[in-house]
């Protein structure tokens, strides 16, 4: 690994970001000194720039949440026919941040345009969830299948020693030959 240090990814918080956007513009820090103050990546810091640059405040013009397939078609048309950059598109169209743009992309790139067609639930692959409730099952199954053993074995032990018992008992019961 070279001099740079890898950094987890942040979540930086609003004060965080308008004292790094107040840096650059009213101190005259370079983007990178103010992204290093936060420990943010210099090119996240830009976008927050840009961002305030262009709507006069570093909240995105849209939430985070779900959108529709054209808006997702045509964000990502835009990006391959004018050769924009993911945060340029991210701030062309007022989402909040370039990860989504990304995983559109991707998909674009992957499957075409057939990436934007909404399945029906019934195609849809399950939810995390139901596959965590078939693990468990399964799990469970494993695991009773485990105790009913141990409860086996314990059975047979518990029987061995009540034998072994009776044994002794009958043995101390008689009477000793020597007199």
């Amino acid at each position: 690994m070279s001099d740079k240090v890898k950094r987890k990814y942040v979540k930086h918080d609003h004060e965080e970001r308008v004292m790094a956007i107040k840096k650059v513009l009213e101190e005259g820090w370079s983007i990178r000194a103010a992204a290093r103050l936060i420990n943010a990546n210099h090119r996240q810091v830009s976008f927050w720039l840009s961002t305030y640059e262009k709507y006069g405040n570093l909240r995105p013009v849209r939430k985070h949440g779900s959108y529709s397939a054209g808006f997702k078609r045509k964000v990502v048309s835009d990006i391959v026919r004018n050769s924009l950059t993911l945060q340029q598109a991210a701030l062309k169209y007022g989402l909040p941040c370039a990860s989504a743009v990304r995983t559109w992309k991707e998909r674009y790139h992957k499957y075409g345009d057939a990436a934007y067609i909404v399945k029906p639930s019934s195609v849809r692959k399950p939810d995390m969830s139901e596959k965590k409730k078939d693990r468990n099952k399964i799990g469970n199954v494993a695991e009773l299948a485990s105790l009913r053993k141990e409860v086996e074995y314990l059975r047979a032990e518990n029987a061995y020693l009540k034998k072994l018992q009776a044994l002794v008992r009958e043995r101390n019961a008689r009477p000793t030959g020597k007199g």
